[in-house]
């Protein structure tokens, strides 16, 4: 029988999947861009959307998901610095001069 309290392969896939979609965001929104000038405005929304959806959606999991589990406590909290993370460095590099 499985023991709830262990990570499984396709667990860890899957965390790795969230911080590696939320990188993959950051580098097409930053390629959009060009010296600071959008080149295509309306894209470059659609892209600031998915990221702002990506961000709620994976705090959403991470709070019904895993905070009720023994182990959950510390996937909730690297979950939710790796979410925050590529969107933190976004925010220091294009937003704050």
């Amino acid at each position: 029988m499985k023991n709830s309290k262990t990570i499984t392969l396709t667990d860890i896939i899957v965390y790795l999947m969230n911080d590696l979609l939320g990188w993959f965001i950051i580098i097409w929104f930053d390629s959009t861009g060009n010296d600071g000038k959008f080149q295509d405005l309306s894209l470059h929304r659609v892209i600031l959307a998915i990221g702002l959806i990506h961000i709620v959606l994976s705090l959403l999991c991470n709070l019904f998901l895993f905070k009720k589990k023994k182990i959950g406590n510390k996937l909730f909290v690297y979950n939710t610095v790796m979410t925050t993370l590529p969107y933190l460095y976004l925010a220091f590099t294009w937003f704050i001069p």
